[in-house]
């Protein structure tokens, strides 16, 4: 008798980890490869519980050594206990590798502290353009002078009118 109370708390007790509730983080490339300087997709999503607030990276998250372009997200859906999250990111990549490597952090807030959970570290291929460069490749030059107008600085030109015409308002008023 006493075996089988062991076994069965035995077994509540592996039981328990599966019944919690815990914050899932997914996320990789939408393409498999890119050309330098294409924009490229990388997608996030998020399920947890409601009791958690959980936010994805902005604008001024360090994407390196890719650079952000954008993001396309959906409002937190709801679905019994569990909440989710999806943010497509839109980023660039002007490194010559052959293969690079991106994650992404989810921020769980808490009252006084965060806990970041990052996605699996997912790569994607660089499409290479020019596959021979050699020694022998020449850049085409071009040396003639092309004469570039100069732009004129519209706001100097407007602040100096502006403090001409205070002057002259100036002189006008004391000459009276």
């Amino acid at each position: 008798m006493r075996g089988k109370f062991i076994i069965v708390i035995y077994l509540l007790v592996i039981s328990l980890p599966g019944l919690s509730q815990e914050v899932m983080v997914k996320g990789g490339f939408v393409e498999d490869s890119m050309k330098i300087g294409q924009t490229t997709h990388f997608w996030i999503t998020a399920s947890y519980p409601p009791q958690f607030q959980v936010v994805f990276p902005d604008s001024l998250f360090d994407y390196s050594p890719f650079e952000y372009m954008g993001k396309a997200f959906s409002p937190t859906k709801e679905k019994g206990d569990v909440y989710f999250d999806s943010t497509i990111y839109q980023i660039q990549s002007f490194e010559i590798d052959n293969t690079q490597y991106f994650k992404l952090p989810a921020t769980i807030l808490h009252n006084k502290d965060c806990t970041l959970i990052h996605t699996p570290l997912d790569s994607i291929y660089l499409i290479q353009l020019a596959t021979q460069v050699s020694d022998t490749t020449q850049l085409i030059t071009n040396t003639s002078y092309w004469d570039v107008k100069g732009n004129m600085n519209y706001p100097l030109l407007w602040d100096l009118v502006r403090h001409l015409r205070m002057w002259l308002e100036f002189v006008m008023v004391i000459l009276r």
